[in-house]
């Protein structure tokens, strides 16, 4: 596979020392040396054993056996992620115990019963936040002596950790320089296939974004373009899942569900013009004029969308950019020739404008706090996550993999973009209330106004309730 030789082909400039780290019995408490090791280094952490529980999701039919902490077993990164395991366990005179096997429900039933399950835990953040209220973990903010959380380089910007906001505190972090682990975790890319566009006669859509073009009309154009009888089978303009689709034209139009009212309050954007405007726009492309372009046999899900756009029954699809990249990227895997777009923009955006939303951080690292080895598991997490060589920063990892995993460097510009400005939706925050909206103006039968209307109260206890309190986090650490 093209990607994967290219990988293969940087192993020589990716070196890191292997070694073994001692493995010595975990004590019921730890008091840090921050004298000398016998390695040279400043903090020395007496052999403590820190056990760390990685719970990677499979998110779709790839397997994920044997990863190394979230990297697919086999690969160069994943020996990299083991070998720097080792180098730490080393330098800090300690043992790592990765835990491949552990689960959420584990963590969860062991916390309530008042055990430490681990000292690290690296999971999906789709539990974090109800963890935080619970007490079972420890804010970022109490760990600050051994961990500089707020070096976005590193750990993540505020709006991609907010999914871990309560109170006062952030329960999560991202290992942001690692390669793949902080960029599959966002949605939702709008994928091409450019292979089938091309065969169909039809013009890469790229030029249209490049000359700022690349518009809702554009795209119900390109639509209907797209959408050919072929005799045996029909060739459709999109197969995709329609909750990220609707939540990506709203975010394309400066839409989203929580954002500043005109006297400075919290409002859901929904209920704003452009909003309404994003929602006619969904229903007429997607039940109106423009429905027979879209494919939609199992489009309530997004892994079957996915498989149904790389088997070639549409031509477009909106995707979440774990199944483009990382251990469940089957298109990377499976297509040949790609391409990952902005969302065509709306009328009351500038021309260009490039935005991205999220509902989880699939590689989110949290300290829980049962454990007795809070400072020293926060030492380990920094040097753990410190970046690989030759991918020291965000502008080395971009064109890393601009060359190894994109098909034109555009597409890289385009999708680190959209994952920088990527903001929250308040899907597992809400228990996907904050979707009703979106989901419903695709397969219900109501107006925008009769739907909006029938969501006000609802939507406004959400904001009050539920999102008013994690946005208060930004002006608590970051002002």
């Amino acid at each position: 596979m093209r990607k994967i030789a290219k990988i293969l082909l940087l192993a020589f400039c990716l070196s890191f020392f292997c070694s073994c780290g001692a493995q010595t019995e975990k004590e019921e408490s730890f008091d840090l040396d921050f004298g000398s090791s016998e390695n040279g280094n400043s903090i020395d952490l007496s052999g403590a054993e820190l056990d760390f529980a990685v719970i990677i999701d499979q998110l779709t039919n790839m397997s994920i056996e044997g990863n190394i902490l979230g990297y697919t077993q086999d690969t160069l990164f994943a020996e990299q992620a083991r070998n720097r395991i080792a180098e730490v366990e080393k330098e800090l005179n300690c043992a790592i115990v990765l835990d491949n096997k552990a689960t959420a429900n584990n963590f969860n039933l062991e916390s309530a019963a008042g055990s430490s399950y681990c000292d690290i835990i690296m999971c999906n953040s789709n539990d974090t936040q109800k963890w935080a209220k619970t007490g079972f973990l420890t804010g970022f903010s109490t760990l600050s002596e051994f961990i500089d959380f707020k070096d976005s380089d590193k750990w993540g910007k505020p709006n991609l950790l907010e999914v871990s906001f309560y109170v006062d505190d952030v329960y999560g972090v991202i290992p942001a320089l690692w390669p793949e682990l902080s960029y599959v975790s966002f949605g939702y890319p709008l994928v091409a296939n450019v292979d089938l566009i091309n065969s169909l006669g039809v013009s890469d859509p790229r030029e249209y974004v490049d000359d700022k073009t690349w518009n809702w009309d554009r795209f119900k154009e390109e639509l209907v373009k797209c959408t050919v009888d072929l005799g045996t089978e029909t060739v459709y303009g999109m197969a995709t899942t329609y909750p990220y689709m609707s939540q990506m034209f709203l975010r394309s139009n400066g839409v989203t569900f929580a954002q500043q009212g005109e006297d400075g309050s919290v409002i859901c954007g929904f209920y704003t013009e452009p909003g309404m405007r994003a929602l006619e726009y969904i229903n007429e492309i997607y039940n109106g004029e423009y429905a027979y372009c879209c494919f939609k046999y199992g489009h309530e899900n997004a892994t079957i969308s996915m498989e149904n756009f790389v088997n070639g029954f549409g031509c477009y699809t909106f995707t979440p950019a774990h199944c483009i990249f990382g251990v469940s990227g089957d298109i990377s895997t499976y297509m040949e020739n790609y391409a990952v777009l902005p969302t065509p923009y709306g009328p009351d955006v500038e021309p260009g404008y490039n935005g991205g939303l999220y509902h989880s951080q699939y590689y989110f690292v949290s300290i829980p706090k049962l454990s007795d080895l809070n400072d020293a598991a926060a030492i380990a997490v920094n040097a753990i996550f410190e970046p690989f060589e030759g991918l020291e920063t965000f502008e080395d990892i971009k064109d890393f993999m601009a060359r190894n995993y994109f098909f034109d460097r555009r597409d890289a510009d385009w999708f680190f973009e959209m994952r920088n400005n990527a903001v929250l939706n308040y899907d597992y925050q809400t228990g996907f209330a904050s979707r009703k909206i979106p989901e419903e103006i695709c397969v219900g039968n109501t107006t925008v106004t009769e739907l909006l209307e029938k969501y006000k109260d609802q939507m406004n206890s959400i904001i009050e309730e539920t999102v008013a309190p994690m946005l208060s986090v930004y002006d608590v650490i970051w002002n």
